[in-house]
C-alpha cells in the first residue's frame, strides 16, 4: 500500500485540495476509533448477557462513548455508499463533518471553505474515498498525525 504522501500528490494531480484530503483523513480516523470503541462496548455488553438485538439499540447512545460518537449519516460505511450513489449523495455529509471539525479542532475553522468539497471532481474524491477505505488509521495514527501537522494549515 502506498504512504500517505505518494497518495496525496497522487490525488492532488487530479484536483484534490489538501483541505479535503485532510478532512476525509481525520474522518477515517475518527471512524476507525468509532468503530473499535464501538465493538469494545458491545463485548461488554454481549459478555453481562445483554441480547444482540438490544446491545443494537443501546449502541446508538451517544453518552456510552467516550472519545467519539459519529452519527450513522457520517460513518464511514455511509460515505462509502454516498459514493456509489454519485454526487449528491456525498455532498449531503459535508455540513455534518464541517460541524465536527469546528468542535474538535477549533484552530481549522474552516466552515466558510464548504465550496471546496463542490470543486473536487467525482472521481478523484472517490479515489480518494476508496485509498481510505482500506487504510487503517488505528495502526498508522503516527503517520496520520504526522502528515496532518505537516499538510494541514493551522
Amino acid at each position: 500500500m502506498q504512504d500517505l504522501n505518494e497518495v496525496w500528490e497522487s490525488l492532488r494531480a487530479e484536483g484534490m485540495t489538501v483541505n479535503v484530503f485532510c478532512d476525509l483523513l481525520m474522518l477515517k480516523m475518527w471512524n476507525d476509533d468509532f468503530k473499535k470503541e464501538r465493538q469494545e462496548i458491545r463485548m461488554d455488553f454481549l459478555v453481562r448477557g445483554i441480547c444482540e438485538r438490544e446491545v443494537d439499540g443501546l449502541l446508538e447512545d451517544p453518552g456510552l462513548y467516550n472519545k467519539i460518537y459519529l452519527r450513522p449519516v457520517i460513518r464511514w460505511e455511509s460515505i462509502m455508499k454516498a459514493a456509489e450513489e454519485g454526487e449528491g449523495k456525498i455532498i449531503e455529509f459535508i455540513p455534518l463533518l464541517k460541524q465536527i471539525i469546528t468542535v474538535k479542532f477549533p484552530v481549522h475553522n474552516r466552515t466558510n471553505q464548504l465550496e471546496e468539497w463542490g470543486q473536487i471532481p467525482r472521481k478523484t474524491l472517490v479515489n480518494a474515498l476508496n485509498y481510505l477505505d482500506h487504510y487503517s488509521c488505528a495502526e498508522n495514527h503516527l503517520a496520520v498525525e504526522k502528515f496532518i501537522n505537516e499538510h494541514w494549515p493551522a
